[in-house]
């Protein structure tokens, strides 16, 4: 995937500082990779992360969506999309929730976490 850094100033601002936090970056898996749902369901995705991690940032159809700290702050754009750890103070795995699936959800799906820039793309999430 390319995109141009001048369509995507928010972006590189998120890579830049990613970049800056000096976190270790870890080796981390997203599942499932693809998902279809029956329009207006919810979807969940994992994130299991080996190792130290500081914060881990959802974008799905290029807009950033939630964001997920270490520590558990989340903060996301609308009620519709969500993250928590899988487990109460486990930080190693991250659940990502999307309420209401529409089809303007589809498409992909890309994970960040700290440190050195790492992305997880998904194939399309499709509704019927």
């Amino acid at each position: 995937m390319s995109a141009s850094w001048r369509s995507q100033p928010n972006l590189l601002l998120v890579c830049l500082l990613l970049s800056a936090t000096g976190a270790v970056s870890e080796q981390f898996q997203l599942e499932p990779l693809n998902a279809t749902v029956l329009h207006g369901s919810a979807v969940r995705f994992n994130a299991t992360v080996q190792g130290a991690w500081t914060i881990m940032i959802w974008t799905v159809g290029g807009l950033l969506v939630t964001t997920v700290t270490d520590i558990g702050d989340n903060i996301s754009i609308s009620e519709q999309f969500s993250a928590r750890f899988c487990s109460s103070g486990d930080t190693s795995c991250v659940e990502f929730t999307i309420q209401n699936v529409t089809r303007s959800e589809g498409g992909g799906r890309h994970l960040l976490c700290a440190g050195e820039i790492r992305l997880k793309d998904g194939t399309a999430l499709r509704t019927r």
